[in-house]
């Protein structure tokens, strides 16, 4: 066998390249979920899996400071932490 089919076979063997983007939103996701149901143990093994992957060393603090803004109900916070009540569109 020589080196290009050698290559070729090795190739063949290895697995399929992973999508570190995909696997980040994944486990961010995840996280956020956890968080949301106030599930603190799976938030914080999430958090960690996060902070010792290959994901961008912000992102945990992009995903706690979303969670700070917005809350586990998803909707904004004034400065004094209460969720702020959403304003109809105006009919222009």
């Amino acid at each position: 066998m020589d080196d290009k089919a050698a290559a070729v076979n090795a190739r063949m063997r290895m697995p399929p390249p992973q999508d570190s983007r995909r696997d980040c939103a994944e486990l961010g996701l995840r996280y956020l979920e956890a968080a949301a149901k106030g599930d603190h143990a799976a938030a914080a093994a999430l958090k960690d899996n996060l902070r010792f992957s290959q994901c961008d060393a912000m992102w945990i603090q992009t995903l706690d400071k979303y969670l700070k803004y917005f809350g586990p109900g998803g909707g904004p916070r004034d400065h004094f932490g209460r969720t702020c009540a959403r304003k109809p569109p105006s009919g222009r």
